[in-house]
């Protein structure tokens, strides 16, 4: 979070590829004459100089420059590689070493790091890691190598943002830079039922909250089956409905309504207990009937 104690007006000019003409506000930067009036919103990055000219990284700039949504100065490096927004004191290329093993001999570009003797030469990649040690050696500041929160790792690793410990737990799932004391949900979208307890974004699900799983976007729900003839899903919001016209669900393991049979239709609705077997499906009137589905 940060203050910004300047006043006056929004720049003109914010793709960095033409200089205002006084200073103006930049996003959540103040570009002036002596910082730079080229303005990239985007990034509220001021600078004294247009698009970098040499922006694949191998040669150095002369003067200030934007580099892609980075500006390159004497503080970050003159040199260039517009294609990761990365700006570094030497030649950027991608790293060669990239499963966290071996160290890279220069400055090079990590994912979306860029790996440097501050940072250290080893990259994964991967996981968007620099570090100065092997990070998939195991030992302090080592990687998680199981990342999909199924499996438990083995010690104490590194899982996105976040350090699994025997406190936080040792499962990882790197997609969210989440660790956990127990399993992830393996099934998520709230239709079938998981076989143990397990967590399900910020709940845990249990035997007694229910093994159903709903974790899409900001819905993190553990519930238990709904009752036959209703159904449950993202779009319900996790809540059990009673299934549309059409419609039933005979089984309380699949938490999913199945579409009545060719040339049978179901138009009862409001009421599950008219939607809970095959044989609510009936047959079409004379002269009427419902298409293959």
């Amino acid at each position: 979070m940060y203050c910004l104690c300047e006043t006056g007006p929004a720049c003109t000019f914010t793709n960095a590829a033409t200089a205002n003409v006084n200073g103006c506000i930049c996003g959540g930067a103040a570009c002036s004459t002596s910082g730079g009036l080229y303005c990239f919103s985007g990034s509220s990055a001021c600078s004294r100089g247009s698009a970098c000219p040499n922006n694949n990284g191998a040669l150095i700039n002369s003067v200030d420059c934007s580099c892609g949504t980075s500006a390159c100065n004497s503080f970050n490096g003159m040199f260039c590689s517009s294609t990761y927004n990365q700006c570094s004191s030497s030649a950027i290329s991608v790293c060669s070493d990239t499963d966290g093993n071996s160290v890279n001999s220069q400055t090079c570009i990590c994912g979306t790091k860029t790996c440097n003797s501050d940072n250290g030469l080893f990259c994964h990649a991967g996981q968007n890691h620099c570090s100065k040690e092997c990070s998939t050696c195991g030992g302090e500041g080592s990687l998680c190598l199981e990342t999909d929160g199924t499996t438990a790792n083995s010690a104490e690793c590194i899982c996105g943002d976040a350090s699994c410990t025997d406190t936080t737990g040792l499962f990882c799932d790197y997609s969210v830079s989440v660790c956990s004391t127990g399993s992830f949900c393996s099934k998520t979208d709230g239709t079938t039922s998981n076989s143990a307890g397990c967590i399900c974004g910020a709940a845990a699900c249990s035997a007694t909250n229910g093994l159903f799983c709903i974790s899409i976007s900001s819905l993190n729900r553990c519930a238990e089956a709904c009752p036959l003839g209703e159904y449950r899903n993202a779009d319900s919001s996790g809540v059990c409905t009673t299934c549309p016209a059409g419609q039933y669900a005979d089984d309380t393991s699949d938490m999913r309504c199945k579409l009545c049979p060719a040339g049978t239709n179901l138009v009862e609705e409001g009421n599950s207990f008219n939607h809970n077997e095959l044989s609510d499906c009936k047959n079409c009137p004379a002269l009427s009937y419902v298409p293959f589905r």
